[in-house]
């Protein structure tokens, strides 16, 4: 009984851990790689509360913003990605267009 009790507490505590998504990034890792050209695309998502760099369809990285953090983390990624395409990079975008003259 002590053992099945033990096994069950230890379900619950490992069940309650939060395990890292693996798709997420750092905003400070996704500038720099934008600036790079790793980035071939970055989306942002009207109904969502992230900005998505991608690689390919399957490489997908989520920068995740607190409320009220939406303006200033775009401006960041706007300025991040003039600097890619000033460096010959291609850098395609959905959902910035606010922040580009185009």
């Amino acid at each position: 009984m002590l053992r099945a009790l033990t096994a069950f507490i230890a379900m619950i505590a490992v069940g309650c851990i939060e395990m890292p998504d693996p798709d997420r990034i750092e905003l400070k890792t996704a500038l720099e790689n934008t600036e790079k050209g790793e980035y071939p695309l970055v989306v942002i998502f009207e109904q969502g509360e992230f900005v998505s760099f991608q690689k390919s369809g399957e490489h997908k990285k989520q920068y995740y913003w607190n409320e009220g953090g939406r303006d200033g983390v775009l401006r960041k990624v706007a300025n991040s990605i003039k600097i890619a395409r000033k460096n010959g990079f291609s850098v395609d975008t959905m959902g910035l267009h606010e922040y580009f003259d185009e």
